[in-house]
């Protein structure tokens, strides 16, 4: 088998607030400025944007000789920016993956998948790197269509295991692997690089068809790339952004952990009483911020992700390794399994803080006012005190006053 073109293809994801410091830091990183297509969606009423940027990829110091590198700005959600960036290997790239042991392979794919960190850290995404993979895809396309037991939109499993065990060792140099999840998605298989935490987060796609055309110009990018967007990045996406969110929740969830850490401990000071209130009233602006935005965002997403309600999914297909017939192990059960249990989730995050933010905000209430009466009963009874001894001491006066007469 002959590879006519690999690349690398990395997701990040960024707040639409943020467009403008994402095309300022990519226009430094390309040292030009995007190029701008966009136009009507029949039939919707919408519109489309892209922008890109693009550069050989002998212009980037930091990254290996990459043939070209290029990356796709689009809103293609709503709130949420797509970035996603292609770094295209040259022939000597393609030929050290190829002529070299697997063993060998693996830590180079590694590397030049880990290249394109980089890229992420010159761009306001969302993903923390250091605490979990990015979503990166290495993507292989023979010269020559592969007979792989096609049959119009279904596949003959035998002879697809005869294929997988006829290129084993060719396709074990780019994680292949028998035993391991591979799924097919109409042209492509689909294969994670590794079974541990977070590995399906970095896949390895090869295209079946060979349908690469170098004289693609189109806007929105070669047509490999998008039928890999479509299939994927919907799943990135949903689980990034939840993700993101989820961390904010938190966030306000550890400064609500218990009413001591909120209410100030002198217990008759109306003063206390009032600035905790005042800092819960700075949390509850934070909060519905984060809440207006994530309930939104999360009724977009489910609309996006309008598969994982259904019965069956028509557009991937789990093949059982030939290491173990009897079993078929799929990705994106996987990844829906994942993204159902995240959805609950946060919807019940949302609803568990909001409910504790609202019990401390009325306990606070009642705290303020409990000790504002308190403290009006406290100067009652030293008015009436003052009052006494005012009369007292008019009454003694007065009588001074007369005594002086006499």
């Amino acid at each position: 088998m002959e590879i006519d073109l690999a690349a690398i293809v990395r997701f990040d994801f960024c707040e639409a607030s943020s467009e403008e410091s994402l095309k300022n830091q990519l226009s430094k990183m390309y040292d030009e400025e995007g190029e701008q297509f966009g136009g009507p969606i029949m039939g919707t009423g919408e519109t489309w944007r892209r922008t890109i940027y693009s550069a050989d990829g002998e212009s980037f110091g930091d990254l290996p000789g990459f043939e070209e590198v290029f990356t796709l700005v689009e809103p293609d959600c709503r709130h949420i920016l797509d970035v996603t960036t292609v770094a295209v290997l040259s022939d000597s790239q393609i030929r050290d993956l190829t002529e070299q042991d697997s063993s060998r392979t693996h830590v180079l794919q590694n590397e030049l998948m880990e290249s394109l960190n980089g890229v992420s850290e010159s761009i306001p995404s969302i993903v923390d790197a250091e605490r979990r993979d990015p979503p990166t895809v290495f993507y292989i396309e023979p010269a020559e269509e592969q007979e792989i037991g096609r049959e119009g939109s279904s596949i003959d499993t035998e002879v697809m295991h005869e294929y997988l065990e006829e290129h084993q060792a060719f396709l074990g140099k780019f994680q292949f692997l028998l035993g391991h999840p591979i799924e097919f998605t109409g042209e492509d298989l689909i294969t994670p690089q590794s079974s541990g935490a977070d590995g399906t987060r970095s896949l390895t796609v090869l295209n079946t068809t060979a349908s690469y055309e170098p004289q693609e110009t189109e806007p929105w990018g070669p047509s490999w790339l998008r039928r890999i967007e479509g299939v994927l990045k919907p799943y990135f996406r949903t689980d990034d952004w939840l993700r993101h969110r989820r961390d904010l929740v938190a966030d306000i969830d550890r400064e609500t952990h218990g009413i001591n850490d909120i209410l100030k401990q002198e217990p008759d000071d109306v003063e206390a009483a009032l600035s905790s209130e005042e800092d819960l009233e700075a949390l509850r602006r934070e909060w519905t911020d984060v809440y207006t935005k994530l309930v939104d965002e999360v009724a977009v997403l489910r609309e996006e992700t309008g598969w994982l309600d259904d019965e069956e999914r028509t557009f991937a297909t789990p093949i059982s390794p030939p290491a173990r017939p009897e079993q078929e192990v799929s990705i994106f059960d996987s990844y829906d399994e994942h993204l159902r249990e995240l959805f609950t989730i946060v919807e019940n995050d949302l609803d568990r803080v909001g409910q504790k933010l609202g019990r401390i905000s009325q306990f606070i209430h009642d705290t303020v006012a409990a000790r504002t009466a308190s403290a009006n009963v406290n100067l009652q009874k030293d008015i009436k005190n003052l009052t006494i001894i005012l009369t007292v001491l008019t009454v003694v006066l007065a009588i001074l006053s007369l005594v002086q007469f006499l």
